[in-house]
């Protein structure tokens, strides 16, 4: 499919969303086939539709949009001559609800496909997502008592990377209040920027194998050994895209006798795409280009936490200067850190993540 266009709300998420689709097209040989956005706070796609239509109809339309929108769009779209047989790709923002949410007429006329960036939440094979379970499990007091959602996991790690930068940003959070006198305010920028920074030297975060980053701020933001962030002007959360697609489950009765389909989504493992920092397909990129990267497993929390964090500074440092003179031939040097709070057991685990 070559005739690919993008519907897309008119706001950072949806422009960012545009420029994505226009760099992977371009990268693919490709070019946008049209384009149109519509107003989120008005939530009325018609316009847009109605520009879309005016050239030749695409075979595929990449949607930026939340579900109201996006179901309205693609409902209607899928009813325009020459349109039936269009694609439509959304990004994760949806739920796994979103067949419901096009109604059984709607959802049996239409391909649909979702990418997302999470393991299924349902598949306990996956250590991050079996201990996701159990905590919810707990919450909800019996096993299987709440839907493991997409939305409830990613609700869950990103808690447990919020909960590990506390731990790691030591007495500064400790000061902060809540306190709305400007009194307060200077406590309570020291307790934000220790947290950010925090998460920023740490760089790489780890649940259950399950690698979350890297993050950084700006380039050569630790001013003071010159060093330079792996994930620098990065901040990037998963390593992996997931394709999915809507498709029809088993019909059943509702309690009024009605017969119904229900539409859930499956794995298109074809479609999936693993990445390294920030957006770089291993895949495309040519071997002589990667960079060579070192793992670090040493003390970033508790009492020992200075041992670490003093390691790591200097061994960026010695990588920032190496590589602002070329690199290894020709090649970038990176370091990629994991916390082991000073557990013998936690290093042996580390080392062997890193260098799986």
């Amino acid at each position: 499919r070559t005739r690919c266009s993008v519907f897309f709300q008119d706001d950072g998420f949806g422009r960012s969303g545009l420029e994505g689709t226009r760099v992977a097209l371009w990268n693919n040989g490709l070019a946008i086939h049209s384009n149109a956005s519509y107003d989120r706070s008005l939530g009325d796609t018609s316009k847009a539709l109605a520009d879309l239509s005016k050239r030749t109809p695409p075979e595929a339309v990449v949607v930026f949009a939340v579900t109201a929108p996006a179901v309205d769009f693609i409902c209607s779209a899928s009813l325009l001559p020459s349109w039936e047989s269009v694609w439509y790709l959304l990004p994760s923002v949806v739920g796994e609800d979103f067949g419901d949410s096009l109604g059984g007429d709607c959802a049996s006329r239409v391909r649909v496909f979702v990418s997302r960036t999470l393991p299924d939440p349902t598949n306990s094979s996956v250590g991050v997502v079996k201990a996701f379970q159990q905590s919810v499990d707990r919450r909800c007091g019996a096993a299987g008592a709440c839907v493991y959602t997409s939305q409830a996991l990613e609700g869950y790690l990103g808690a447990r990377l919020l909960l590990q930068a506390v731990s790691r940003a030591g007495s500064e959070m400790d000061a902060y209040s809540a306190n709305p006198s400007d009194s307060f305010e200077p406590a309570r920028r020291a307790a934000r920027e220790a947290l950010l920074q925090s998460i920023y030297d740490a760089g790489m975060f780890s649940f259950e194998k399950l690698r979350v980053g890297p993050y950084g701020g700006e380039c050569g933001n630790a001013a003071e050994v010159g060093a330079v962030n792996l994930g620098c002007e990065c901040n990037q959360g998963m390593h992996n895209v997931f394709l999915t697609e809507l498709v029809p489950g088993t019909p059943q009765y509702l309690p009024s006798g009605v017969l119904v389909t229900p539409y859930g989504f499956v794995r298109r493992p074809e479609g999936d795409v693993f990445f390294e920092s920030c957006g770089v397909s291993v895949e495309y990129r040519p071997q002589s280009e990667q960079p060579i990267v070192f793992g670090q497993s040493a003390s970033f929390s508790g009492d020992t936490a200075g041992l670490g964090t003093g390691m790591q500074r200097g061994i960026r440092a010695a990588f920032s200067f190496t590589n602002d003179r070329g690199g290894i031939n020709g090649k970038e040097v990176r370091l990629v850190s994991f916390d082991d709070g000073y557990n013998a057991a936690r290093a042996i685990s580390n080392t062997q993540e890193a260098l799986s």
